[in-house]
């Protein structure tokens, strides 16, 4: 007998016997949906989406362009720091850096009310002291204030460093 004529068919919704009770194996229903159609969202939601991730990119084309230009830190984090004030038509824009051994938390990069400021070194606190605290990123398209407020952020648009 030939061996494709010894193999079984699989066949849909049959059944397995294990520890003398009987269960499905495989799906029980065709699942004929078109494809994608379990995922949809809403046209909006799939552009404002899509221009994020078109604005996250344009970021790190950023960097790649001044890492092939071969430019110093202190140029890339300006690279950066325009591109996402310019990208995400920012008011307040600053770049953090943390070293727990070296002390406070400096600023390389620093953007408000229009125009590049120079903070003072500070402890980290607000939504910076939350991010090094849990490692999570944070987003706040609303509630500001109230957000501000359970983080502990004093610093606001049009406040001073």
């Amino acid at each position: 007998m030939p061996a494709s004529a010894r193999r079984k068919p699989k066949a849909r919704g049959s059944k397995a016997v294990r520890g003398g009770k009987s269960r499905p194996v495989g799906p029980t229903k065709s699942p004929r949906q078109p494809a994608g159609s379990r995922d949809r969202i809403p046209l909006g939601q799939a552009i404002a989406s899509l221009a994020e991730r078109n604005a996250e990119l344009a970021v790190l084309d950023t960097v790649q362009r001044g890492l092939a230009y071969r430019l110093g830190f202190e140029a890339i984090v300006n690279l950066v720091g325009d591109n996402v004030q310019e990208v995400f038509d920012a008011q307040v824009v600053f770049i953090g850096l943390y070293d727990p051994a070296a002390g406070p938390m400096s600023f390389p990069y620093a953007f408000a009310r229009g125009e590049r400021a120079n903070p003072p070194a500070a402890s980290p606190r607000g939504f910076s002291g939350v991010v090094l605290k849990t490692g999570a990123t944070i987003v706040v398209n609303e509630d500001m204030d109230r957000r501000s407020a359970e983080a502990g952020s004093t610093l606001l648009a049009g406040t001073e460093w």
